[in-house]
């Protein structure tokens, strides 16, 4: 096989954080500058018992960004969870959207500089908690916030 039986696509995978007042699944702060293991609750911490509630306004702006993009708005998405060993996701895994998301088959059109006009195509926009924040202090030790 020659170069020329290869196409190149590239990929990307962009994250925005969205400003909402509270955590998508909780009613916690996601203000920044507060002292470590502050803004947690037992929600959260996935304390037995406890159900996570979704941000009415994480789903708003989601959608927002989908009609934004030219993206086909689900009315039947879902959430799942993804399992993760990380020191900032006292849980142990965090909720996201992959095979059922919000937003799917989008767009955005750009212009060259020789004025044609190309399509860029979006996958999918979906939803999905922060894990958390590692800070370190003066001393190189980590808090988790």
């Amino acid at each position: 096989m020659s170069r020329e039986d290869y196409e190149v696509v590239v990929g990307l995978e962009v994250h925005a954080e969205l400003s909402t007042k509270t955590k998508i699944f909780c009613s916690c702060p996601t203000s920044f500058g507060a002292a470590p293991n502050t803004h947690v609750c037992p929600i959260c911490m996935a304390m037995p018992g406890t159900l996570p509630v979704l941000n009415e306004k994480v789903v708003e702006y989601a959608v927002k960004a989908g009609l934004a993009t030219n993206c086909e708005i689900s009315r039947d998405s879902k959430n799942d969870r993804k399992n993760y060993f990380y020191p900032d996701l006292p849980k142990s895994y965090q909720i996201s959207q992959y095979d059922k998301p919000l937003c799917e088959h989008g767009y955005i059109e750009i212009e060259d500089k020789d004025g044609n006009k190309k399509k860029i195509r979006l996958l999918r926009i979906h939803i999905e908690e922060d894990a958390g924040k590692l800070n370190h202090d003066e001393f190189g030790r980590r808090n988790s916030s």
